[in-house]
This record gives C-alpha cells, sequence and structure tokens, in this order.
C-alpha cells in the first residue's frame, strides 16, 4: 500500500498522476474504478473528487484475504463490498445490544482482524434467523448508501421448497403487508401502517406432496415470501409460523440462491449465487426418490 500527503489542493485524478506517477490517467481512472483508491481511508468514487491539504491519499494492493481463513462462505471481496453466504440459525444483525450475536458482527470481526483494523463492513440488507443465502456487505458509508439506494433495481432470487402444489404454476403476489403483537406479518388493507408487498414465482420441481419454488423479489419486505406462499396455500416447509405442517430439518426450507447487482464503484453488473445448502438438497433427493 503507497500513501501520500496532499500539500496543495487538486483533483484526485491528477494528484494521482504527478505523485504517483502513473503515466496515464487511464491507469489513474481504472484504479477508482476498482475501488482501490482511498481519501483518508475512505474510498474514491469519483475521478473529480477534490483533495484539501493535509488530506492523505493511498492506493490499495488488490485483496490478498484468504478465503479459505473465513469462518463463513466468500464469494466476492474487493476494496467496495464482500459478498458472503449466511448459513440458517443466525441473525443477520445483532439484538439485545450485542448479547445474540449476528452474521454481520461475524464478518465485520473478520475483515478487521484481517485487514489488521483498516477495513470494516456495513449492514445493506437483512435475511431472515432460519434463511441462508447471499448477503452483501459495504466496506463504506457511501457504498452501503449506492447500494441501499438502488437496491429494487436488484435481482433477488430465492428457492423454497413448498408444502403442496401451486396453481398456477407461475404467477405474481401482490399485497399489503403488516405485523402484529406477536411479531407476524399478514397481508392487509393499503393504509399508513401497511407496506407494499411483490414476489414473482414459478414452480422449478412438483415433488409428489411438496414443490420447488422459485421466487423472485420486486421488493424486500419483512417474512415476504413466507407469507406470500402461505397466502397462496402453500407454506414453506418447515415454516410453522406461516401455517407448514412440517419441520424435518428445524429450520425452513427458503434460501437465497442469487443476487444480481450493480458494483456500486465499477458499475459492473454482477451477478453471485450460493449453492443450496445441504439440507434443503437432502430434502429434495427423499421427495424425488418417492
Amino acid at each position: 500500500m503507497t500513501k501520500r500527503t496532499v500539500k496543495a489542493p487538486a483533483l484526485i485524478l491528477d494528484f494521482l498522476l504527478k505523485e504517483f506517477q502513473l503515466g496515464s490517467a487511464t491507469k489513474g481512472r481504472k484504479l477508482i474504478k476498482h475501488g482501490l483508491v482511498q481519501i483518508n481511508e475512505h474510498l474514491v468514487l469519483r475521478a473529480d473528487e477534490s483533495l484539501l491539504v493535509g488530506d492523505t491519499v493511498q492506493i490499495l494492493k488488490k485483496s490478498v484475504r484468504e478465503k479459505s481463513r473465513a469462518p463463513f462462505v466468500i464469494l466476492y471481496d474487493d476494496p467496495a463490498i464482500l459478498v458472503a453466504v449466511k448459513p440458517a440459525g443466525i441473525l443477520s444483525e445483532d439484538r439485545e445490544n450485542g448479547r445474540i450475536k449476528s452474521f454481520y458482527k461475524l464478518v465485520n470481526d473478520f475483515v478487521r482482524e484481517t485487514s489488521q483494523n483498516k477495513e470494516r463492513v456495513f449492514l445493506v440488507h437483512r435475511l431472515d434467523l432460519e434463511v441462508s443465502g447471499v448477503m452483501i456487505f459495504a466496506k463504506s458509508i457511501a457504498v452501503k448508501d449506492i447500494l441501499e439506494a438502488g437496491w429494487r433495481e436488484n435481482d433477488k432470487i430465492y428457492d423454497a421448497i413448498v408444502e403442496g402444489q401451486l396453481s398456477p404454476q407461475a404467477g405474481r403476489v401482490e399485497s399489503w403487508l403488516t405485523e402484529n403483537s406477536a411479531l407476524k406479518v399478514y397481508a392487509t388493507a393499503p393504509g399508513p401502517n401497511a407496506k407494499q408487498a411483490i414476489s414473482h414465482y414459478r414452480v422449478l420441481k412438483t415433488l409428489g406432496s411438496c414443490s420447488l419454488v422459485e421466487v423472485r423479489l420486486e421488493t424486500g419486505r419483512k417474512n415476504q415470501i413466507r407469507v406470500h406462499l402461505a397466502d397462496l396455500g402453500c407454506p414453506i416447509v418447515g415454516d410453522r409460523k406461516y401455517g407448514a405442517l412440517a419441520d424435518p430439518f428445524g429450520r425452513i426450507a427458503l434460501h437465497a440462491r442469487l443476487l444480481a447487482f450493480n458494483h456500486p464503484v465499477t458499475g459492473e453488473r454482477m451477478s453471485l449465487s450460493a449453492e443450496m445448502p445441504e439440507q434443503m438438497a437432502k430434502l429434495l433427493k427423499i421427495k424425488l426418490a418417492k
């Protein structure tokens, strides 16, 4: 990592060319595009950002973090974002003032430790306690804001094993959701406390008394998929909260398989996916064998 202190006001691209002797503006823009330039340890997002006297500018080396050292699966890691696979059975964020530890805490501790406390992560979205799958974390507030602002435009695809058979086998579900005092979400009439929720589903396989369903979220409300599938008469296997009759492995059979988004720094369209967890895959094999 190379660092320089600013001695006169300048634009970041001009400073890179002069102080780091890059040779071309193209190389400087490429470093910025790939999230490898920081001002005062904050990620640079634009080539025309202004520098003040006393600012520090550094060019980062590409991440050399060993994925194998992580106590979780890392799908992608660079100076701007980290994408990982959350297991079922762990909260997305801390509760009760940190007494109940979360996946966010696990990821943040790992990133801080392996970067010598130079990096940390920020929570962008959540998955339910019982749900596994792809989660993205930002490494700065600026990146977090960009990801959150464009969240509805991302592709968010889930796999669910449900009880029963959906008819029709593909469709769109729209409702207004609210939550009662028992923390159960349900469909209601539009109103000040209700949030619009839209899901698209299609049946991938019929498995006797169950079905494998793909769900694409247009919105991302709490328990949205669980409520929508239950309202269609096919609750997710294991989801007793929303009417499931069976709970074969102590979790609900819902997995956030794919997340596609524009990289917040480079603008590149990225699509990252996580394999179906072993418990769900085994359930499919059992159902297919019958």
